[in-house]
């Protein structure tokens, strides 16, 4: 496997398998999201009708949880057992491998106006012509609702709001859903290496409901 692959898969099997999970146990200060998709209601596993809202992340309250996540959807979530989930969330970093990314990634979560976790995004900019969305997943519960979907467009277009000309991620070519979601989202498949496919776009793709 190639280096630069290591970490690179998303969760985006969870889109596939329509995604994984996390639990939030304390309220953080909200930050809405400014775009259409920033608050939504709709049917939960819990049959409510739920807002939804994007806040960041706080590592006593989410670390362990999203440890076991990783443990639960390592296929989906990532590429090699070399990757430490440790490093990625106390360092807010890719990897170890590339220390010039050091505390550079950015990782938001979605919950309800209640407090129950949806799921997460991460993303980083990589230069100032290149982001990288790298992790999305949503809680089994919540599954089904397009919530995926919410958060790869919050991370993307967050990194577009950061300046960048394109926005990558990397996916496993065995996750058709998944890979329907993002040519929804106006990405564009580039190349594929083994069991893995990528996926770009720039800002001037159009979006699809």
């Amino acid at each position: 496997m190639n280096k630069k692959r290591l970490a690179l898969i998303l969760s985006a099997g969870l889109l596939a398998a329509s995604l994984a999970t996390f639990w939030f146990i304390q309220k953080p200060k909200l930050q809405k999201i400014t775009d259409a998709c920033s608050i939504t209601k709709t049917k939960t596993a819990f049959d409510q009708a739920q807002e939804v809202e994007i806040v960041d992340y706080d590592d006593a309250r989410d670390k362990q949880e999203i440890i076991q996540l990783f443990k639960d959807n390592w296929y989906w979530l990532i590429s090699s057992d070399e990757y430490d989930v440790d490093y990625f969330l106390d360092t807010k970093s890719p990897n170890k491998y590339q220390p010039e990314y050091y505390g550079k990634m950015d990782i938001k979560v979605m919950l309800t106006k209640d407090g129950k976790f949806v799921g997460f995004v991460s993303y980083f900019k990589k230069n100032f012509f290149k982001g990288d969305l790298r992790f999305v997943a949503v809680k089994k519960d919540f599954r089904g609702h397009g919530y995926g979907k919410q958060l790869t467009k919050y991370g993307t277009d967050t990194l577009f709001d950061m300046g960048v000309l394109r926005v990558k991620l990397v996916t496993r070519t065995n996750n058709y859903p998944a890979q329907k979601v993002y040519k929804s989202l106006g990405y564009t498949e580039v190349s594929r290496d083994g069991g893995y496919v990528d996926f770009e776009k720039r800002p001037d793709k159009q979006v699809t409901d």
